[in-house]
């Protein structure tokens, strides 16, 4: 994956609401995985290859369905009851910078280990211009560096990229288990030490219920008017940068990155693993690396992959800046589904799919970010 420049902060090890993998396996992801992503920077003189493993060893879930399983504490349960039952937004935000407006309903544990490889824009070209898949590079120099393949296996283009990446290469970053440099021997470690590496979230408001507040005869009535504060909360926080709290970050979902290369290849079309499942919240969908003038009439198709059959079916469709907020709730995370690019000229009003997109966009690579805000 390439990324332009980002300002990363830290403050825990996990994903936040990417749903769950395939438990007590691993494998890469072009999913971002950082924790804190702020604004992207206005110069763009470098990139960054990220490439990653991870392993989840075990998770942990809450039993929605089963309210003996999910007591409410006194304290929330009280705040509950003394909320009011008509509009009142002081209240109703008092309640969301106390308590939230998500919990968590599943926490993996296991570990992560990344890299990232930085280069000058000038480089990223004259690669992709000899033919570089800089994407598969990247990865392979991961591999390589964590004892997956042998260094017989490097071919020419790997030591040009090698070559042109190595003073900004940085070091196999561990996160959970014992860090080692053969990736076997890490494995074997993290269930001894496993850390949170994935959160999914679930909304408070749906707490709101006559099962577990069976003395308020306005719950229903709260439920609705809380969601309607998430909502407004999210829109009016979501965009500002502020301090590093769980309910203010912003994170990164999926980034899809096509490149050129990629459509020319054997595959005509985008296709990844999308592990999405966000029950009302705000999915924010952004096309970049072209122009702002195109970008509008760029469209990302979301839909299951059905072995090629004709009668895929069409999730969401999408163009850039737009949000959703309950269509992808039916993903399942053992499915694949693919995202189809198409681009309508707004002179000539005709539409080109797949690599043509690239010809009339005049760019050789570009990305779809979908966040979600906090």
């Amino acid at each position: 994956m390439l990324l332009s420049t980002y300002d990363f902060q830290q403050k825990f090890s996990q994903n936040v609401s990417l749903g769950v993998g395939i438990p007590q396996g691993f494998a890469f992801s072009n999913s971002t995985t950082y924790n804190k992503v702020e604004q992207e920077t206005r110069t763009r003189t470098n990139l960054y290859s990220y490439t990653q493993v991870e392993f989840i060893d075990h998770e942990l879930r809450l039993l929605l369905h089963q309210t003996d399983f999910l007591p409410i504490g006194e304290e929330l349960y009280q705040a509950v009851l003394a909320l009011p039952s008509v509009a009142n937004k002081q209240a109703y935000r008092q309640f969301i910078d106390k308590f939230g407006t998500h919990f968590s309903t599943n926490v993996a544990f296991g570990g992560r280990a990344y890299q990232f490889i930085k280069m000058s824009r000038e480089d990223y070209r004259r690669m992709v211009l000899e033919g570089i898949n800089v994407s598969v590079e990247a990865e392979g120099t991961f591999k390589n560096v964590t004892g997956q393949v042998g260094s017989g296996t490097e071919t020419q283009k790997s030591k040009i990229f090698r070559s042109t990446v190595e003073r900004g290469r940085e070091n196999i970053q561990w996160i959970g288990g014992t860090p080692n440099r053969d990736l076997n021997t890490w494995l074997q470690t993290i269930r001894q030490d496993p850390v949170p590496t994935k959160l999914q979230l679930y909304p408070l408001y749906e707490l709101f219920t006559k099962e577990r507040f069976p003395e308020d005869s306005a719950i229903a009535q709260k439920q609705k008017l809380m969601r309607e504060s998430v909502e407004q909360y999210i829109q009016t926080q979501g965009h500002q940068s502020r301090s590093t709290t769980p309910s203010d970050w912003e994170v990164v979902a999926e980034d899809v990155t096509v490149s050129l290369a990629a459509a020319n290849g054997q595959k005509s079309r985008v296709s990844q693993n999308f592990f999405l499942n966000y029950p009302d919240i705000r999915v924010r969908w952004n096309i970049e690396g072209v122009h702002d003038s195109v970008k509008p009439n760029i469209r990302f198709t979301v839909m299951e992959d059905k072995s090629n059959a004709s009668d895929r079916s069409r999730l969401n469709d999408v163009k850039n800046g737009d949000t959703s907020n309950a269509h992808l709730t039916t993903i399942n995370p053992n499915k694949l589904y693919i995202g189809r690019l198409s681009y309508r000229d707004p002179k000539t009003n005709k539409e080109y799919k797949h690599k043509d997109v690239f010809t009339q966009v005049g760019v050789n690579e570009f990305r779809i970010k979908i966040t979600v805000v906090l």
